[in-house]
């Protein structure tokens, strides 16, 4: 494994490693804002991974892939999967203990509008799919369907967690919907 290889290893260790560090203080969740359909779409990712770490198929570009042209997508890669990571830790700092798995709903929730929530409302998701392509630029086509698995998952999970916003927060979440774009910042 090249350096980016290890760049990306890393980077994911801190992801997860700062999210079960930080996720011992979140408030306790009071309810779900989507069905089961978000825990069985999880636990399909979770054995996609599982099956393309098993299999093998999840390193390299390609056979054809020009050396240069595979350093020069590893880094960029790697820069990515950086980025993804320290956007999502820093989403999920400024979130506190109002963090919850996807679709839960917290006790005594709060609108969080300040740090990367000032742009996108659902910078985790953006950071985590930011992330995936890196990996993916990095370990190969394999990864690409799991980014483009996830980012489906995200967009589903966001529809369903607005709604729900939207119901907690009545007057404030349609203000500040207005002045901020859903996962892309000026964009979409």
């Amino acid at each position: 494994m090249g350096i980016d290889g290890r760049i990306v290893t890393v980077s994911w260790l801190c992801f997860i490693g700062y999210w079960l560090y930080a996720s011992r203080n979140a408030k306790r969740t009071v309810g779900r804002a989507t069905s089961g359909r978000g825990v069985a779409m999880r636990v399909l990712v979770s054995v996609a991974v599982a099956l393309l770490a098993a299999s093998g198929t999840i390193n390299g570009a390609g056979p054809h892939t020009p050396q240069s042209l595979d350093e020069a997508m590893g880094a960029v890669g790697a820069l990515l999967c950086v980025s993804g990571v320290a956007i999502a830790i820093w989403a999920r700092a400024h979130l506190g203990r109002n963090w919850g798995m996807p679709g839960s709903i917290k006790d005594d929730p709060e609108l969080i509008t300040s740090g990367p929530y000032r742009v996108v409302r659902h910078p985790i998701y953006a950071g985590v799919v930011l992330a995936m392509a890196g990996t993916a630029l990095v370990h190969g086509m394999a990864w690409w369907l799991l980014a483009l698995a996830f980012a489906a998952y995200f967009l589903s999970s966001a529809s369903a967690e607005e709604r729900e916003m939207a119901r907690q927060f009545p007057d404030e979440y349609p203000e500040y919907r207005k002045h901020t774009k859903k996962l892309i910042p000026y964009i979409v």
